[in-house]
């Protein structure tokens, strides 16, 4: 299928999976969490781990790209991109962590978030 805006000279090629000859089983898919407690806060100065749980995902890396209101001085690597590393067991399933250590500034502010976006 190819999407076309009118009046622009852009289109999208999108490919689209056809479930009556493909199970669900064998669909991708992804699933990203993290070491942060319920109420999704961790202290400065503390390992943020993310995990991405995926199935039916080649083998490959998985880039992520972090945004929201901190920046890359927030983070001791000063990195706000990456990559998961998906390495699929024999059933197709793959477990990938990311850990980001967050700079403990020493500075009274209010709360700040962080977004993780994952491309796949």
């Amino acid at each position: 299928m190819t999407l076309n805006l009118r009046d622009i000279s852009k289109s999208v090629e999108i490919v689209l999976l056809d479930t009556s000859k493909t199970s669900e089983d064998s669909l991708p898919s992804y699933s990203l969490s993290s070491n942060a407690d319920l109420s999704g806060e961790l202290e400065e100065g503390s390992d943020l781990i993310l995990t991405l749980n995926t199935s039916n995902v080649p083998d490959g890396n998985v880039p992520y790209l972090i945004s929201g209101g901190i920046s890359k001085s927030d983070l001791d690597s000063g990195k706000l991109s990456g990559n998961f590393i998906v390495s699929n067991d024999p059933s197709g399933d793959s477990v990938s962590n990311v850990t980001l250590k967050l700079k403990n500034d020493f500075k009274t502010e209010g709360d700040e978030f962080l977004k993780v976006d994952v491309f796949g």
